[in-house]
């Protein structure tokens, strides 16, 4: 016959967790704490820019100087250069002659989309140019006024192809003049090689 002491010590043992089990069921812990709410981050699809992979030739694109070829297939790059994407690139600087000063540039007029403002493209470049000089740039300008700038120089010497950002955030829903610009001195040279641009949200 069982010990109705031991079955009362064993009931007294596990009365008090039964307790708080049963007042978590029936009374539930009420917390000061905020409720927090974890909504979707939400990303609109990547917009490309018009012809902004030079697959039309100079479509959409303003040239300076007009009378320079700044715009390439393939089959005239330079040994070791291919396209990002697709058969054609913008060539920017010294195009392999020496001793020279340049200042080159593609143009395009462009809406910047409200949601979508960070303008991204791809480039390559190489530079015989000394770091930090900052002689041998790459330029992004809106209107005419600069906005982002890159050294090129050796230091920074890609060789192959590089994703790179500028933030237009604050032309966001504007129609604007977007320009790539690339100035080299007659020092070093300097190549910057670029292709796919396109809009995004982030």
């Amino acid at each position: 016959m069982r010990n109705p002491n031991k079955i009362w010590h064993k009931f007294a043992l596990l009365a008090p967790f039964l307790f708080a089990l049963l007042s978590t069921l029936v009374f539930p812990v009420h917390s000061e704490a905020p409720i927090k709410v974890f909504l979707p981050v939400v990303f609109t699809p990547d917009i490309p820019l018009a012809n902004g992979d030079f697959e039309s030739g100079l479509l959409n694109w303003i040239l300076s100087p007009t009378s320079a070829q700044l715009i390439f297939n393939k089959a005239d790059l330079p040994e070791g250069v291919f396209p990002h994407s697709g058969s054609h690139i913008a060539w920017l600087g010294d195009h392999q002659v020496p001793n020279q000063t340049t200042d080159y540039s593609i143009t395009q007029n462009v809406n910047i989309p409200e949601y979508s403002p960070i303008l991204h493209f791809w480039v390559m470049s190489y530079s015989a140019e000394f770091c930090p000089s900052v002689s041998d740039v790459l330029q992004i300008l809106v209107n005419n006024n600069l906005i982002d700038w890159w050294p090129i120089c050796k230091d920074q010497n890609t060789f192959t192809w590089r994703h790179q950002i500028s933030n237009l955030k604050i032309f966001s829903g504007y129609t604007v003049d977007l320009t790539i610009r690339m100035v080299t001195n007659n020092v070093f040279p300097s190549e910057v090689y670029l292709d796919d641009f396109s809009f995004s949200s982030h």
